[in-house]
């Protein structure tokens, strides 16, 4: 039995990581979910696997969401054929989208594209409840939450107005906006270049 979590979630009002944890058959007893994420990316990157990403959150002490998971395992990377984003209407902010420039892989061996590379980029100047997981044309960091209240969210992070965490090493969230409240919906709103109004 196969279900897209993105429609199961919408359905139940659920989020998705429960939607997938919670799902039972018509017996009552669970099933497994697998998450399908539909895109055309150019130039994806070498395959990744269940127990590479696994050591990939073991190491960091991290749970990623299930979607992003099944992208990983999906793509692992890649320029998007539909690259533009819209951001949540935030005043501190000057554009209302942007472009997707890159996806970044897991253990890809290629600098500047691996969520290895941008987790050592972004230690400190990153919320550390955000996940960078791509970059826009512009050089900003599109994140995805990866524990507490912003889990499984996706966020844009502006470096043009990039802070300097407090005392205690805290961010306001500034530079911070939110774009969407899942990854799969992220990917479902990605829209063609020339839709793009900044």
């Amino acid at each position: 039995m196969t279900i897209v979590a993105a429609r199961l979630r919408k359905t139940t009002g659920q989020h998705e990581d429960e939607a997938v944890a919670g799902a039972i058959n018509h017996r009552n007893r669970p099933v497994a979910i697998e998450v399908s994420i539909a895109m055309k990316l150019f130039d994806s990157l070498p395959q990744t696997s269940k127990d590479r990403i696994e050591e990939f959150e073991q190491r960091h002490q991290i749970k990623l969401p299930a979607d992003y998971v099944q992208f990983l395992l999906q793509h692992n990377g890649g320029r998007p054929e539909l690259p533009v984003f819209s951001i949540t209407n935030d005043p501190r902010l000057g554009s209302t989208g942007g472009i997707v420039h890159f996806f970044y892989g897991l253990g890809t061996d290629v600098n500047l594209i691996d969520i290895e590379d941008a987790i050592e980029d972004y230690v400190s100047r990153v919320p550390s409840d955000l996940l960078p997981i791509a970059d826009d044309v512009g050089g900003n960091a599109i994140c995805i939450g990866i524990s507490g209240e912003r889990r499984g969210q996706i966020f844009f992070w502006d470096h043009s107005e990039e802070e300097e965490p407090d005392e205690q090493g805290n961010f306001t969230y500034y530079n911070v906006a939110f774009v969407a409240p899942s990854f799969s919906d992220f990917i479902a709103d990605l829209k063609a270049e020339d839709t793009l109004h900044l």
